[in-house]
């Protein structure tokens, strides 16, 4: 499907879901997992994304793995450059998991082996931390000057559900001010919250999402009705020039549907406790 008709199918679609003019307002937050895992997908489909990011006149938060940080310096800066704020996502995708009753839980949820996901893991609070200061540092020297980085997200998002207190102890204890690993619970919807002293910003949607444009759409009046960020968490190795028309596409009709203000993620506690 060509993108005209398929953006006014979609605006069918939301014309009809939307509710009311009171719930019009819609804040989108995107962000991006760089997390390029093997030398062969270094900066896979980046230009592309930070194009149309230019296009848009959007900045996004992009989460930086400090492997790939160390080996493409070039494209953390120019991504930095652009005026978009960076995070951390550690430094080879492992996860902030430390007891073996986690692991085994994460390996349920993803089907995979709880050995499989104990290896992965940091084991202890103390190896975390110091992946932390690392992965700060691989970033630092991507972008030759000491910048602040003070936010993360978990890879797989496993913090859903393992040793949470733990976690955000370890964070704060390494200065993460901002944390960006949890689904919106919208059974008791939150804009942001804190947890053990860092602010929690959720994550709506992925952008595997996008494939099915009726639950996106919904998920985006939702969001608009619980008076909580839309946030969009991408990942440039999933979205070549076909997932990227369709990104356009649906932002393109839910600027149409709803008065939307884009906010980067650092942004998102100090815009709702101004309400």
């Amino acid at each position: 499907m060509s993108r005209a008709p398929l953006i006014l199918f979609l605006l069918i679609i939301i014309t009809g879901c939307t509710a009311s003019e009171s719930n019009k307002t819609l804040v989108v937050v995107l962000s991006v997992d760089y997390e390029d895992l093997s030398l062969s997908k270094g900066g896979e489909n980046l230009e592309e994304i930070l194009a149309m990011l230019d296009r848009r006149n959007i900045h996004s938060t992009f989460f930086i793995l400090g492997a790939t940080a160390e080996r493409y310096p070039e494209n953390v800066k120019r991504i930095y450059e652009k005026g978009h704020s960076l995070g951390l996502h550690t430094y080879y995708h492992n996860f902030p998991i430390f007891s073996r009753k986690d692991a085994a839980l994460i390996g349920e949820i993803y089907n995979r082996s709880a050995e499989v996901e104990w290896e992965l893991s940091f084991k202890s609070p103390d190896a975390f931390k110091a992946d932390i200061e690392a992965s700060r540092r691989a970033v630092q020297l991507a972008l030759g000057r000491e910048a602040e980085i003070k936010m993360f997200r978990a890879p797989s998002i496993v913090v859903n559900w393992a040793n949470n207190e733990v976690y955000y102890d370890a964070l704060l204890e390494e200065g993460i001010k901002l944390d960006s690993s949890t689904y919106q619970d919208f059974t008791n919807p939150r804009a942001y919250y804190i947890e053990r002293g860092v602010v929690v910003v959720p994550i709506v949607a992925f952008e595997s999402r996008l494939d099915n444009h009726r639950k996106s759409l919904s998920l985006a009046n939702k969001s608009a009705r619980a008076k909580v960020p839309f946030h969009l968490a991408l990942h440039p190795q999933n979205l070549g020039p076909q997932e990227l028309a369709e990104l356009e596409d649906f932002l393109d009709v839910i600027e149409a549907g709803h008065e939307v203000t884009y906010l980067l993620l650092e942004d998102v506690q100090s815009y709702y406790s101004a309400m």
